[in-house]
């Protein structure tokens, strides 16, 4: 019998996205997909960012749901 744990591993990686520059592979930090469209993040990962004059684009990027890929 699986160990319930191992599902909750695969949901939690699934919901975990990072969070870089568009034009760079530099990772700023992470989040989680709360909601369809929307990522819960710490104000310290993208403050420092988003500036004003600083460029405001950038990617969020997942692997998509449990055992398949995505971004």
């Amino acid at each position: 019998m699986p160990h319930p744990e191992n599902g909750l591993t695969a949901l939690a990686g699934a919901a975990t996205v990072a969070l870089q520059p568009a034009d760079d592979a530099a990772l700023w930090g992470s989040g989680f997909f709360i909601a369809p469209g929307w990522v819960l993040t710490c104000a310290h990962v993208l403050a420092p960012h988003l500036r004003p004059g600083h460029g405001s684009v950038f990617h969020v990027r997942g692997s998509g749901p449990a055992g398949g890929p995505g971004e």
